[in-house]
């Protein structure tokens, strides 16, 4: 079977044993230290890898229509602003339309007065 005899057969499975022993003692340390071992397969990692690269292009496309309403609403800020310009203005314009009128008023109810 081996090809030396028995003691061949003998060193093969002390060395097995060994090694047994020697992973038992690594696995023994490694939960005495805290460490948790753990087995995983390809497809996990393909999964996980194929998880991160939607992660990635989803924050991408946020990140982009984050920055479209970011500067949609500076426009539309922008916007507000002139459109309140023109109310101030407006709204001085019509004051002094008013006042104006007022006066005329005024200078028209005197001529009526005095004559």
């Amino acid at each position: 079977m081996f090809g030396g005899g028995p003691s061949n057969l003998a060193w093969f499975q002390l060395g097995k044993w060994t090694e047994e022993n020697a992973q038992r003692s690594r696995d023994a340390a490694d939960i005495l230290l805290g460490y948790s071992p753990a087995k995983v397969d390809r497809l996990y990692i393909n999964a996980l890898h194929a998880a991160l690269q939607n992660a990635r292009e989803v924050a991408g496309h946020n990140y982009e229509l984050g920055t479209r309403w970011k500067n949609e609403a500076h426009r539309l800020e922008m916007l507000l602003a002139d459109r309140e310009a023109v109310i101030k203005q407006t709204d001085r314009n019509f004051a002094s339309c008013k006042d104006t009128l007022q006066r005329e008023r005024a200078g028209i109810t005197k001529k009526q007065c005095s004559s």
